[in-house]
C-alpha cells in the first residue's frame, strides 16, 4: 500500500469523500478533485470530467508528481428527478455527458498510463439504479446502464495486461449534497 497512488474524483463531498480518507489511513497518497479545485489543498485538483482535456490534465499533474497512477475511482455523479417527459434533450445530455462520458473520459485519461505501468485499478462507481431502473430517474439510471456496460467491456479488454476495472454499484445514499 505504501507509495500506491489513487485519484479519486468527486471528493469535496458525498460518496467520493469517505474512499479518499479511508484511503489516507491505510497508507495511500490520495488525490481528489471537484469543479472549484482544494483552494491550496495541492492534492485536490480542479477537474472538468466533461472535458476530455481537464480529465488527460489531472492525469498528467498526477503522474509528473508521483511518478504513477496506481488506482482510479470514478465517483463524480449528477442526479436529476423527475418524469422522463420533462427533462430536455439538453437536460439529458448533461446528466449523459456527467455520469457516462465522464466516466469515459476518466478511463481513457488513465489507461494509458496503467498499461505503461502494467498494473492499474479502476474502480467506478455505478449505481443500483443502472441496473435495475428507477422511477424518475431514467436520464440517471440510463447513464448509470451505460458505465456499467461500458466497464464490463472494458475490463475485459484490458485484464490480460494486469489493468483492472470494478464496479460499485450502491442503493440510495444519503450524502448530505
Amino acid at each position: 500500500r505504501e507509495g500506491k497512488v489513487v485519484f479519486i474524483t468527486g471528493t469535496s463531498r458525498g460518496i467520493g469523500k469517505t474512499p479518499a480518507e479511508h484511503f489516507e489511513k491505510l497508507g495511500y497518497v490520495v488525490y481528489g478533485s471537484s469543479r472549484q479545485g482544494g483552494g491550496g489543498n495541492p492534492k485536490m485538483l480542479t477537474l472538468d470530467i466533461t472535458d476530455p482535456a481537464s480529465c488527460q490534465a489531472a492525469v498528467d499533474e498526477i503522474v509528473r508528481k508521483e511518478g504513477r497512477l496506481d488506482i482510479l475511482v470514478n465517483n463524480v455523479s449528477f442526479h436529476c428527478v423527475g418524469c422522463q417527459q420533462e427533462f430536455t434533450i439538453e437536460e439529458l445530455r448533461s446528466i449523459t455527458d456527467t455520469n457516462y462520458f465522464g466516466t469515459v473520459n476518466m478511463m481513457k485519461a488513465a489507461t494509458g498510463q496503467m498499461l505503461k505501468q502494467r498494473f492499474g485499478r479502476i474502480i467506478n462507481v455505478s449505481s443500483v439504479g443502472g441496473e435495475v431502473g428507477m422511477p424518475f430517474s431514467a436520464g440517471y439510471s440510463g447513464a448509470k446502464h451505460a458505465v456499467t456496460g461500458y466497464s464490463y467491456s472494458v475490463r475485459l479488454e484490458l485484464k490480460l495486461y494486469n489493468v483492472f476495472v470494478s464496479i460499485v454499484s450502491p442503493a440510495g445514499v444519503q450524502t448530505g449534497t
